[in-house]
Parts: structure tokens; C-alpha cells; sequence
């Protein structure tokens, strides 16, 4: 459940959440269902500067479950995905590197026993799943924690190669870097926003035609929003980066294919500069 507000009506949004809860509870016990006032947590989230201007930090909600008072927390695992209350990525950048590292020690007991297909395949499982779950709700990252993120990665690939590893060995590997792979992800979402029937509706995209084009070449494109650095404005800029044809292209499969081999050429290209 969740609301929203200004500061300056922090008491009324907390007395609209007391009514939600009241009537969640009245439902709950006509259906025969409790809910576990231990696992029910509040959480208030704001920016730090507007935290600060406000004193938010220091304010409460007055909630209840089950006459219990909801605990307020900073932080919470919601689906695998540390949240924050100042909505900072690098709580949940430390945790998966955390779980990353802690199995990677586990993995290289055994790195001299092993096929390196056998060891491909375990990194991928254990290692790399972790970094791509739900990745892209952390796009895009701050270059210093990416970096962080490219480390673990490279691991990896060394428990593989049994040696050093780089990001060159990561493309060997058959791997996209960190980066590209979230991107993939994001161009994969946007995909199934533009051209699955399934896709919620409220979920579709805004597309429009581009001017100045040749009919033959005409290709839609994402609205880029005038507010820069948010979600929809980094994933407008990386859709309508790729070429018209694949954007065009409503085959799925086909479409990953082209993007995954324009990534992946980004990514060599890359390397080979840095």
C-alpha cells in the first residue's frame, strides 16, 4: 500500500494510510486471513536533501495492524530488491555484491577440479543471475558502482579462464559486460511495451513517427521527456540510439538477436579504446 504528498501534508497522508489499513484488516478478517504485524513494515520515502529541509527523517505514521504499531525501517527487501529510503542504489549495490562475492569463495575451492564448461556454467548460475536479477531497476548506475558491479563480473570469468580476467575475457566468454546486459534487459522491456498484445495497457509506450525520413525508412521512436536523467529519459535515448531496422522489427527473437550483436559490438569497441 502507498501514498503520496508534500511535507506539508504529511499528517493527512498518514491519516488516509490509517483508514487503507483499517479496511484492509476489516477485509482480511471476513476472508478468514490474518496479517502478521511483524512482517508489516512502514517506510517514508524522500529525498536526503528534502529530508533534511523537512526533518521527514524525524516523522512517524501513525500505523497499526492488529492493534501492533507498524515498525518504520530505512531500508527493505522487496523481491529480491533493496529499497531505500532516500531511494539510493548503493544499499542494494552492496548487498548483491555481498551475496555475489560470498559464492564466488565458495567456487574457487573448486576451480582446479572442475571442466571449464562445468565452471562456465555454475558462474552463471550462482554469480551472474544474481547481478542481472532485476537489474534493471538500478539503471542507470553511477560510474563508480557499475565499476563495482564490472568487478564481480570479472571474477567470474577468472574462475572460468582460471586466470586474470578482463572484460575482453568476458566477451569470450560469450558474456555481455554489465552494462550492455542491462541495457539488453531495458531494450527486451521496451520491446514487449511497443509490440506484445499481452502488455498491460498501462504500461504501453508513447511512440512517434521521426520527421524528415523516407517513407521506406520510417521507424518508431520513443517521446524523449524534457527532464533529463530519469528512467524514461535513459531508456527513450537508448531506444531510438539503435538502428531503424531493428526498431522495426516486431519478431522478438530476431529483435534480441540484432541488439544483442549491436551491444556486443559496443562493448568490443569500448574495451579496445579504454
Amino acid at each position: 500500500m502507498y501514498d503520496h504528498c508534500s511535507p506539508k501534508d504529511l499528517i493527512a497522508c498518514s491519516n488516509r494510510m490509517e483508514a487503507a489499513m483499517s479496511q484492509l484488516e476489516s477485509w482480511a478478517s471476513k476472508s478468514y486471513l490474518l496479517i502478521n504485524g511483524d512482517k508489516t513494515k512502514q517506510m517514508l520515502l524522500t529525498t536526503s536533501q528534502m529530508s533534511k529541509a523537512h526533518n521527514i527523517g524525524e516523522f512517524a505514521p501513525t500505523l497499526f495492524v492488529g492493534g501492533q504499531a507498524i515498525e518504520k525501517v530505512k531500508t527493505l527487501k522487496l523481491l529480491g530488491t533493496w529499497i531505500n529510503e532516500n531511494l539510493k542504489l548503493s544499499d542494494h549495490i552492496k548487498h548483491v555484491l555481498s551475496s555475489c562475492y560470498g559464492v564466488s569463495s565458495t567456487l574457487r575451492k573448486i576451480r582446479n577440479l572442475a571442466q571449464p564448461h562445468v565452471k562456465k556454467q555454475l558462474a552463471e548460475c550462482l554469480v551472474l543471475s544474481k547481478l542481472q536479477f532485476n537489474d534493471v531497476v538500478c539503471f542507470p548506475l553511477p560510474i563508480y558502482l557499475q565499476k563495482k558491479i564490472q568487478k564481480v563480473q570479472n571474477s567470474a570469468a577468472s574462475f572460468v579462464v582460471n586466470r586474470y580476467a578482463t572484460e575482453e575475457d568476458v566477451l569470450k566468454l560469450g558474456w555481455l559486460p554489465t552494462k550492455e546486459r542491462t541495457e539488453l534487459n531495458l531494450l527486451r522491456a521496451t520491446h514487449h511495451a511497443m509490440y506484445n498484445p499481452s502488455w498491460p495497457e498501462y504500461l504501453k509506450v508513447e511512440k512517434r513517427e521521426p520527421k524528415r525520413l523516407l517513407r521506406s525508412n520510417k521507424a518508431p521512436l520513443l517521446v524523449v521527456p524534457l527532464i533529463k536523467g530519469t528512467f524514461q529519459d535513459s531508456i527513450s535515448s537508448l531506444f531510438n540510439e539503435v538502428p531503424a531496422q531493428t526498431r522495426s522489427c516486431s519478431d522478438l527473437s530476431s529483435y534480441i538477436r540484432q541488439v544483442k550483436n549491436i551491444l556486443k559490438e559496443r562493448a568490443t569497441e569500448r574495451t579496445r579504446c579504454s
